[in-house]
């Protein structure tokens, strides 16, 4: 598990490293995280969305991934994760 705290260090990490899954902020310090969805998308890696904006925070495109609202119990995460991961549509940008 590893934590970027940009769009340039996570799109680095997603051409350089294999990833199983990501969850992904919807708002990175004040920087909407798209390109990086668009870069999990394209590799058919499966990523859910946390926010604390609400469902209508979520990129227009990815209305229908699954997310998180935040504050969240970690139990709430690490189930949704674990369905995303097992889902294999998920991996798939709609």
């Amino acid at each position: 598990m590893r934590r970027y705290e940009a769009d340039p260090e996570a799109l680095d990490a997603i051409d350089h490293d294999d990833c199983d899954a990501a969850v992904l902020d919807v708002n990175l310090a004040g920087e909407r995280i798209n390109p990086v969805a668009d870069a999990l998308s394209e590799r058919n890696v499966p990523f859910l969305f946390v926010t604390g904006y609400g469902a209508n925070a979520l990129p227009s495109e990815y209305a229908a991934r699954p997310h998180v609202c935040k504050p969240f119990r970690m139990a709430e995460l690490i189930g949704a994760l674990s369905s995303v991961v097992n889902s294999p549509i998920l991996g798939v940008h709609a």
